[in-house]
C-alpha cells in the first residue's frame, strides 16, 4: 500500500520549495487539505515539486492546484517540477480544467437608482 500523501516546505533558491509525495488521493483528502492550508508562501518564488508523488487522483490534483493558486494570489511566483510520467496526464487535465470564470451579474437599474443619478447631476 502506498503511504498517505505528504508535503514538505523548505527554503529554496529565491523563495520556497514545496515537495509533494506519497498518495494524493480522496482517501487522504482531509489530512492533505490541512497540510496544504498550513503552507504559507513568502513574497518570493514558490516551486511545487511533484516528482515524489506515488499516486494521484482528481481530488489530490485539485488540492495541489488550489495550493498553487493560493500561493499565486498571495503574490508568489509559482513554478513547477512535474509529477512522474504516469501521473502527468491526469494532473495536466485537472490543471487545464481549472475553475469556471465567474460572470458578474448585470446590474439592474431600478427607478430609485435612476432618480438618484438624476438628482446628483
Amino acid at each position: 500500500m502506498t503511504d498517505a500523501g505528504w508535503v514538505k516546505a523548505e527554503p529554496g533558491g529565491d523563495g520556497q520549495a514545496w515537495q509533494f509525495g506519497g498518495a494524493w488521493t480522496l482517501a487522504h483528502a482531509n489530512a492533505l487539505d490541512d497540510a496544504t492550508t498550513a503552507l504559507k508562501p513568502g513574497a518570493g518564488a514558490v516551486t511545487l515539486d511533484l516528482s515524489a508523488l506515488e499516486m494521484l487522483d482528481t481530488a489530490g490534483a485539485w488540492l495541489i492546484m488550489r495550493t498553487a493558486e493560493r500561493a499565486g494570489a498571495g503574490g508568489a511566483k509559482v513554478g513547477w517540477i512535474e509529477p512522474p510520467a504516469a501521473l502527468l496526464p491526469l494532473f495536466k487535465r485537472v490543471l487545464e480544467a481549472g475553475p469556471e470564470p465567474v460572470e458578474e451579474p448585470a446590474r439592474r437599474v431600478l427607478f430609485l437608482d435612476w432618480l438618484a443619478d438624476v438628482g446628483a447631476a
